[in-house]
């Protein structure tokens, strides 16, 4: 099989992709076969995604407070104007989260538990277990999750 290219055209798609075709051709007894091969390269790369902690968020919304613009805001915390805006439409979340002392304020998810009774139990089980030095898997804490449920009444089997 003779894998040299005969042709290599590049092609500009678009402004992110360029795309290369490779013409290969190959002799296999009495039929010529043809393969293409598209080599797809990105030219710009994307920005990566960053995750503020409650605490920037409510530093932010104490910055807005004061009157600093919102495009300065959104440079020095390397945030586009976008994010700044849903972080100002969730203020409430933001502030209530800030204030309540269970979560620390270095969190970056404001996401509660729903079932915290559920959550308490299995949290003292799993101390109690790791304190006798008993191995844990993630199949038995979910049986026991389940269990504690059912007896706080929130599934019924």
């Amino acid at each position: 099989m003779n894998n040299v290219p005969d042709k290599d055209k590049t092609q500009k798609v678009g402004k992110l992709i360029n795309f290369t075709v490779v013409h290969f051709s190959s002799n296999i007894g009495a039929n010529e076969y043809t393969f293409f091969r598209f080599l797809f390269v990105r030219t710009k790369k994307m920005s990566k995604r960053k995750c503020l902690s409650i605490a920037d968020k409510f530093e932010i919304l104490n910055e807005v407070d004061k009157g600093v613009k919102k495009k300065d805001i959104a440079a020095k915390y390397s945030i586009p104007t976008s994010s700044l805006s849903t972080i100002l439409k969730n203020r409430e979340n933001v502030t209530n989260q800030m204030q309540n002392s269970s979560l620390l304020s270095n969190r970056k998810r404001m996401k509660i538990c729903v079932y915290e009774e559920v959550d308490n139990a299995v949290l003292k089980w799993m101390t109690c277990i790791r304190n006798n030095n008993l191995p844990i898997s993630g199949s038995l804490i979910k049986e026991k999750a389940i269990y504690f449920a059912q007896k706080f009444g929130f599934i019924d089997l």
